[in-house]
């Protein structure tokens, strides 16, 4: 291009004309140094091979079919309102452009080519673009942005800004975009993401997304200064990193398939209603405001090195395969799952300062180890088949609670409960295997049903109520009661105490034999 404008620049000079044709052709041609006053309107204009060097128009300018092909166009200002019909560009440069009022685009299709220094001090409206193969880039928009019917094939977008950023039916394809600043708001709706990168995004105020069905992207350095809302997002074999929403979100049937979320951070609230989340890992992301999952149908999904910091709570789903590992429920704060049926779920290197409280739940086959319980942990009304619990401990005011829980098989094992008190009451217990356990405080099995316990080497450190509970062969070997037993009107059928110290004499006293 820079050899094109040399060589032509002074051989073929077209001067200005008093009157502007309806037809413009220039082929291996120069243009430079003009100044068109009035308004201008063309029709179809070609250019082949040329050079378009500082350009001026100065009233409103229309301009029709335009095409420029392997051609350089440099410091054209449009000092008024400029508007085009189609543009054409196929192996095209085009830099420092001005349009000091709006601009408007009907249709456009632009090929290996490259817009770069433009600059709009109005609004920008484009109608039914495609790009392929094409470099936008140094874009600043004094108004706002409105996209209809863009396809971005292989594309590039760098470094643009405007007031407001609303895209509908766009489709982007194995394309970038990088330093993307709005001021207000950003809206997406009925569009395709595929194979893209978006990356070093800033919004200012809240971003909208509709319809929206995305593959294989990658999306990185998202900072929205409000809320974030939408319906019918897909996200699927994608990744998310450094996400920060400062508001509330409030999402209804998103579907996230093989997704990964590293380094998020929700200011607001977090509302998703009826999403169904399948292979998603969630590693360091803060919840800083209350979460709200409600008839979800969650597989295979974990959340890692998190903070919960307020209220999360899920409810009314189907859950399977879920992963709760290094993660802090901050003091006050609440984890709620309730009226849900879970499946193969994994807590591990849980810190609760606030509250964990799973309430008539069935879970198969879940998983609890290294847990420490410095708030409130409760599974109540809740069923539990297959569960195995190893590594609780509490400590302080911390309380463990399975009040009103059944559980069927499993095991409790390798665990130091020294927290204020731990809560079998009204609990059912079959088949399940207490070992290597410690109960510093009160430990409290009143009203309990326990069927084929088994409590091996266990120590009651403190008071150990059993009032009103019926033990039906169970087994006690190597346990030590370091305090009284509270057992009034309990019930014993086939039970064994094998190596087993008491307090006192007494033992269970007020049991009542059968």
């Amino acid at each position: 291009f820079a050899a094109l404008f040399k060589n032509q620049i002074e051989e073929k000079e077209i001067p200005a004309s008093d009157r502007v044709r309806k037809w413009n052709k220039y082929k291996s041609a120069a243009v430079r140094n003009l100044t068109l006053s009035g308004s201008v309107a063309t029709g179809k204009t070609q250019v082949f091979r040329s050079a378009l060097n500082n350009i001026t128009y100065r009233d409103v300018s229309s301009f029709g079919k335009t095409q420029l092909d392997s051609s350089y166009a440099h410091d054209i200002v449009f000092e008024s309102a400029a508007s085009f019909a189609s543009v054409q560009m196929s192996k095209s440069l085009c830099t420092g452009l001005r349009w000091s009022s709006m601009f408007a685009l009907a249709q456009g299709a632009l090929s290996g080519s490259l817009l770069g220094d433009l600059s709009v001090g109005g609004s920008v409206d484009t109608q039914y673009t495609k790009l392929k193969n094409t470099i936008i880039r140094d874009v600043v928009v004094g108004g706002s942005i409105t996209s209809n019917a863009a396809k971005f094939f292989g594309s590039t977008l760098v470094s643009v800004s405007g007031k407001s950023l609303r895209m509908s039916k766009t489709v982007f394809k194995d394309s970038l975009a990088d330093s993307i600043s709005v001021e207000g708001g950003l809206s997406l709706s009925n569009s395709v993401l595929k194979r893209s990168a978006v990356q070093s995004i800033a919004v200012g105020r809240d971003v909208r997304a509709m319809n929206l069905w995305a593959k294989a992207v990658e999306v990185a350095g998202v900072k929205v200064g409000g809320g974030l809302y939408g319906n019918g997002i897909k996200l699927l074999q994608s990744t998310v990193q450094k996400l920060a929403v400062s508001g509330q979100s409030y999402v209804e049937g998103l579907r996230l398939k093989k997704v990964k979320v590293d380094g998020a951070t929700f200011g607001g609230s977090v509302s998703l209603v009826k999403p169904k989340l399948s292979g998603v890992l969630m590693d360091g992301v803060t919840f800083e405001g209350a979460v709200s999952i409600a008839r979800g149908s969650l597989s295979q999904v974990g959340l890692s090195r998190s903070v919960i910091g307020n209220e999360f709570k899920a409810s009314a789903g189907a859950l399977s395969q879920l992963s709760l590992t290094d993660t802090t429920i901050a003091a006050d704060a609440k984890l709620v799952i309730g009226q849900s049926s879970i499946k193969l779920m994994t807590v591990s290197d849980l810190k609760v300062d606030g509250t964990a409280r799973l309430e008539k739940v069935t879970m198969r086959k879940p998983v609890f180890r290294e847990v420490d319980v410095s708030g409130q942990f409760r599974i109540a009304g809740s069923k539990l088949v297959s569960a195995v619990l190893s590594g609780i401990s509490s400590s302080g005011d911390g309380a463990v609670r399975f009040s009103g829980s059944t559980f069927v098989g499993g095991s409790i094992s390798n665990s130091s409960l020294s927290g204020a008190m731990v809560s079998f009451v009204g609990a059912s217990l079959s088949k399940t295997r207490f070992s290597n356990v410690v109960f510093d405080g009160e430990t409290d099995f009143s009203d309990s049903v326990l069927s084929g316990v088994v409590f091996e080497s266990v120590t009651f450190k403190g008071t150990s109520v059993f009032e009103g509970a019926r033990l039906t062969g169970c087994i006690f070997e190597r346990v030590v009661f370091e305090k009284s037993i509270l057992a009034k009107h309990s019930r014993l059928r086939r039970t064994k105490f094998v190596d087993t110290t008491f307090a006192d004499d007494d033992g269970f006293q007020h049991y009542e034999r059968r």
